[in-house]
């Protein structure tokens, strides 16, 4: 039968390494600073515009692993989804029906 881990003993031997259990005394904290004048609220010029079709996040939704495979096998735009089929994209190792729901989701549409 194999020993279980102590925890707690592990933690207090970690945090005496690091000499927070040894009755040091703690830092003073530095005196606060007055805060900074805020910042006016941004004009109409400085406002980002609305995302064009090329733009809009063709992959929210889908895992990073799923993101980086499509992007490998060189899907990355709305452009370069609509070269392909659904079946060469379900062919991209880890993508799946669900994966081409979410992408339909996301306004992508496939070569018929």
């Amino acid at each position: 039968m194999s020993q279980k881990k102590n925890r707690k003993k592990a933690l207090k031997l970690k945090m005496k390494r690091q000499g927070l259990l040894k009755g040091q005394p703690v830092q003073e904290a530095a005196p606060a600073k007055p805060a900074a004048p805020k910042k006016p609220a941004q004009t109409a010029a400085e406002v980002k515009p609305a995302p064009k079709a090329d733009q809009v996040d063709v992959f929210a939704g889908l895992g990073a692993t799923k993101q980086a495979s499509l992007e490998e096998a060189g899907f990355k735009t709305l452009a370069d989804f609509e070269k392909a089929s659904e079946k060469e994209v379900l062919a991209v190792k880890g993508i799946g029906p669900a994966a081409i729901t979410s992408l339909k989701e996301n306004g992508v549409s496939f070569k018929a």
